[in-house]
């Protein structure tokens, strides 16, 4: 008896793992690797109904060259429709020549696929060499690489005597 439940408990874990492998090769599956009149409807959210959550939630983007550009990151994510996703603990870090070039980090957001745009009404930060910025809500267009901060917008510059023409 114990035997048969063994090889039971095996062929469930095993199932376990081949579909964590599959939703981890459909996670992984870039979906800003071509430009956006050629990609294809949605991408992840074609896999995945709503209200389905995701721990770990990556999604990179990519060049014409295939050179990762950027990465939005996410502790947990909730699919609320075909494009939409709610992330939680959100990262989204803007790349140059393979190196973390700027960081935006908020604890809620939504990311719209289809729009390529993440907006909040919540906290953010913005960082990048030299540059501090956080204030409440914002926009951040990934196309574009632009993004505005609605309000309580607090900005730290430094070395700003480096930077100075004398």
């Amino acid at each position: 008896m114990e035997h048969g439940n063994t090889i039971t408990c095996l062929r469930r874990h095993m199932w376990r793992t081949a579909c964590v492998v599959v939703l981890a090769a459909v996670l992984a599956t870039p979906v800003f690797s071509a430009p956006p009149e050629n990609q294809s409807k949605s991408g992840v959210m074609d896999y995945l109904a709503k209200g389905a959550v995701i721990a770990g939630f990556r999604v990179p983007r990519f060049d014409a060259k295939g050179e990762l550009i950027g990465e939005l990151l996410g502790k947990r994510a909730m699919i609320l429709d075909e494009s939409r996703v709610k992330v939680e603990d959100m990262s989204y870090q803007g790349k140059r020549d393979g190196k973390m070039d700027f960081e935006i980090i908020s604890e809620k957001c939504t990311f719209d696929q289809r729009q390529s745009l993440i907006t909040s009404d919540g906290t953010v930060k913005f960082t990048r060499t030299g540059v501090e910025m956080s204030g409440h809500g914002f926009v951040f267009d990934i196309r574009s690489g632009k993004g505005t901060i609605s309000s309580k917008v607090e900005m730290i510059i430094h070395d700003i005597e480096k930077g100075l023409p004398k």
